[in-house]
């Protein structure tokens, strides 16, 4: 059984409508930085087309997953696996597990990108200001997602804390609510490279946030750690700095391991 010590598993592209790149431009990146296990997790189209502008049409499915599928068999070097970064809600469950039960993908992710008004609208985390109200939707919503037991990993659970205007003390319950739900589930959190090539604010980065970590350090939740790179330069730029990142703190990294056509992770 292979553990892979170097490996990149949330990568988006030009199918995911706000990336560029081919797939092949990405696995030629991720080979020049020694990767051996790269996996590419776009965004996933919804039944109801839901978020559709962030995110590829439901057509083009099938041309990804194929389109990943013949990376894998090119690069003998290197293993490519098929995944998608899904926004969670309990009326897409059944949809998810279908897909993972399909075998036409490999794993799924969680991100939280988008919460609900009071209003019963969706808002972006990214390009609005989140009060208390959307906090708990956000902490809903996330805990709900790692709950489902269906996603490999939380990709930036951090995010909030860029979004939130309210008291840091309100943050950061929710923030170890986060942690600890995550560790009891044993589901890995994602320091998260895009968020590191952001305009910083105050000076520092938008995510990862300092102060997240080290509350993941102290509860000794796993880990894992990822590009999120939607251009093939980012990949490389982004995959140097979240090593160096995680060098802060003393935390419970874990590394991939897919056997059997399922993935998996444990500590070293």
């Amino acid at each position: 059984m292979k553990t892979y010590t170097a490996y990149n598993l949330h990568t988006h592209s030009e199918y995911c409508g706000h990336g560029t790149g081919k797939l092949e431009e990405y696995c030629i990146a991720a080979l020049s930085q020694g990767i051996e296990l790269l996996g590419f997790s776009e965004h996933c189209p919804l039944p109801d087309r839901r978020f559709s502008s962030s995110r590829m049409d439901n057509s083009q499915m099938t041309v990804y997953e194929k389109d990943a599928r013949e990376r894998d068999i090119k690069h003998d070097s290197l293993k490519v696996l098929v995944g998608y970064e899904c926004d969670y809600s309990p009326e897409y469950i059944s949809y998810y597990r279908e897909l993972l039960d399909s075998n036409r993908v490999d794993y799924l992710i969680t991100g939280t990108h988008f919460i609900k008004t009071r209003e019963g609208r969706y808002t972006s985390i990214f390009t609005n200001p989140m009060d208390s109200y959307g906090l708990k939707q956000y902490a809903d919503t996330l805990l709900g997602a790692i709950n489902s037991k269906l996603f490999s990993f939380v990709a930036h659970p951090d995010l909030f804390l860029s979004a939130f205007n309210g008291r840091k003390e309100e943050a950061m319950e929710v923030a170890l609510e986060i942690i600890r739900c995550a560790k009891k589930s044993n589901l890995p959190l994602e320091i998260n490279g895009n968020g590191m090539l952001k305009p910083k604010i105050g000076g520092s980065y938008q995510y990862p946030k300092d102060e997240f970590w080290y509350l993941v350090e102290k509860e000794e939740a796993p880990v894992v750690m990822n590009t999120d790179s939607h251009t093939p330069s980012s990949l490389i730029v982004s995959y140097r700095l979240i090593k160096e990142y995680s060098n802060k703190f003393k935390l419970k990294l874990v590394y991939p391991e897919f056997t059997d056509n399922k993935l998996s992770f444990r500590e070293l």
